[in-house]
């Protein structure tokens, strides 16, 4: 009679299966006060979604966009990285902005260009798992 009934569909063989989660922040240590908002537009329809570790900047009127591809430093009072997916609702969306953090790169949905990691100014670490 079979005594062991613990992984029968992988029985006899060698090793074992290991799940792990990493998360896409590995430290967030300062967050921009009140985070952001975004209306909807043609550009950001309903459904919309914002992905965690997206670039954007904080207006002087306190409007959050996404840095055009010749956006400096100096356009914004804050540039940070959006902390988690968000989606736009029908009245818009709210993210959190992570001005100080440490961020596991290879985990991006999309990749940052040079210019980007630039208009951080280092306040984001990036490492790779």
């Amino acid at each position: 009679m079979k005594t062991n009934y613990g992984n029968t569909f992988n029985e006899g063989q060698d090793g074992s299966i290991k799940l792990v989660n990493l998360p896409l922040w590995v430290g967030s240590r300062e967050f921009y006060p009140g985070g952001g908002f975004f209306a909807v537009s043609t550009d950001m329809p309903v459904g919309t979604k914002i992905k965690a570790g997206q670039l954007v900047g904080v207006k002087s009127d306190k409007t959050v966009e996404i840095p055009s591809s010749t956006a400096t430093s100096s356009d914004y009072l804050a540039i940070g990285l959006v902390y988690e997916d968000s989606y736009m609702g029908n009245k818009g969306c709210s993210v959190s902005i992570v001005v100080r953090g440490t961020l596991n790169i290879s985990l991006l949905e999309t990749a940052l260009t040079a210019n980007e990691k630039s208009l951080l100014n280092g306040s984001i670490v990036f490492v790779t798992e």
